[in-house]
């Protein structure tokens, strides 16, 4: 695209995108690769309270989403630095 306006003399405007969900949404679009019982594991929420945060059953509060987000990114984190040999 970038050569496709670069050609015909046109600028190309770089944009980035940022992915946002609320916590139900996000348990349920990464639910086959975050298990309850592991998500649990990585925050010490149980996973019957995850379980009630996806059918809607309760809402998580600001702390817990909090929660939820610092032990996603650390473990992000983690496996960023993993070397496999």
């Amino acid at each position: 695209m970038k050569v496709s306006y670069h050609n015909r003399g046109k600028e190309f405007k770089e944009v980035e995108f940022a992915f946002s969900y609320d916590l139900p949404s996000f348990l349920v679009y990464y639910a086959d690769l975050i298990s309850y019982k592991g998500l649990a594991k990585l925050t010490g929420i149980s996973a019957a309270q995850l379980s009630q945060y996806i059918s809607g059953y309760r809402t998580p509060s600001p702390k817990t989403t909090q929660k939820i987000q610092a032990a996603l990114h650390a473990f992000g984190n983690e496996l960023s630095q993993l070397q496999l040999v």
